[in-house]
């Protein structure tokens, strides 16, 4: 049995090595490709970093991402933390701060809950990386007034809902990935915010059970959209489901259709790609599929029905598998600790 003083020997020692002194904030300040030189940075050291610097921190200790840490006046290429145990992002961190930040924002495999309003703002950056977190709430005008915005990665999170109000004012947004949340229901209208320009919308591994043809409400006919439903709940597809509006592709690869209306892309649909999952389909379904993408020119894709001998590709089980993967989050502070305390035990 551990004595007393030793839990206490080790109680201090995980607080030493888990505290949050400035002079244990590494900063890896790394060129942009093509360049060999690499410095490094201390938190008092940030703001001197150079134009065109890399940052990334990894494997910190940092509960509250705020202005002070990130504070840095020239132009960098991108800043990520990653694996920091942030919990909370300060509001106007980074608009008050690294405003020329022209690539990647990055805050990953941490613990964050809530995007609140204006934390993006007024950025030039092209991404934002936010998957791998606790989120599920994204307030009003979290991202706002960012007019290069290209992508946002929202993946492995707790989102139940998709808050258009909180993606305002971004023009030039191609690619929303919201993979691996909970998901249930697309409301109406949910991809209004999206610009009249091909977009990608990334949903599998959420949980929806059924679409409505009000969820697509606002989103532009004129450009062609990429729909990812693989290995959600959807059982079936009503009538002009997406009828007015084209599609690059639409993927429902691993979910449980057991019926599709004769009338799911009827009027003005314009489709390329159409994967699905024939397990739980009649033949008679099957084969009305397989003569209606002939019919259309549509390039087809299925499993379950290798008769038909059409390919499709396999599902994501790293995020499908409904066990969030901890291993990159994992700390090097924490390895130390329970090495030292199996010291203590043996």
């Amino acid at each position: 049995m551990i004595s007393l003083q030793t839990l206490v020997f080790f109680v201090i020692l995980c607080e030493n090595v888990l505290s949050c002194r400035s002079d244990v904030f590494d900063y890896k300040i790394s060129k942009p490709l093509g360049m060999n030189e690499t410095k490094f940075y201390n938190v008092d050291e940030i703001s001197k970093c150079d134009d065109n610097d890399l940052v990334v921190v990894d494997n910190q200790y940092i509960p509250e991402l705020c202005c002070k840490l990130v504070a840095c006046k020239n132009a960098l290429e991108s800043i990520i933390f990653k694996n920091c145990f942030i919990r909370e992002i300060e509001e106007n961190c980074f608009s008050n701060s690294v405003q020329n930040v022209r690539y990647v924002i990055g805050v990953t495999y941490n613990y964050i809950t809530t995007i609140k309003k204006h934390t993006f703002r007024d950025l030039v950056v092209t991404e934002i990386h936010l998957h791998d977190n606790f989120i599920d709430e994204l307030e009003d005008e979290a991202f706002l007034h960012l007019n290069n915005l290209s992508m946002i990665s929202l993946d492995n999170n707790r989102l139940k809902v998709i808050n258009p109000k909180a993606f305002t004012l971004v023009p030039r947004l191609e690619h929303l990935s919201l993979t691996a949340n909970h998901i249930t229901t697309l409301q109406a209208g949910v991809f209004s915010f999206l610009p009249a320009r091909n977009s990608y919308i990334t949903l599998a591994c959420n949980k929806i059970d059924q679409l409505k043809k009000i969820a697509f409400d606002g989103l532009s006919s004129r450009f062609i959209v990429i729909l990812n439903l693989n290995g959600n709940r959807i059982e079936t597809l009503p009538e002009d489901i997406f009828s007015n509006h084209s599609f690059g592709l639409v993927d429902l690869g691993y979910n449980p259709l057991t019926k599709i209306s004769r009338y799911f892309c009827e009027k003005q649909c314009v489709m390329e790609r159409f994967w699905f999952d024939c397990t739980f389909l009649t033949l008679e379904d099957v084969e009305f599929i397989v003569g209606w993408a002939k019919m259309k020119e549509v390039d087809l894709g299925a499993s379950g029905c290798p008769q038909y001998n059409l390919t499709f590709k396999a599902r994501p089980a790293k995020y499908c598998s409904g066990a969030k993967n901890f291993g990159d989050a994992f700390s090097c502070q924490l390895y130390v600790c329970f090495y030292l305390v199996l010291r203590f035990l043996l």
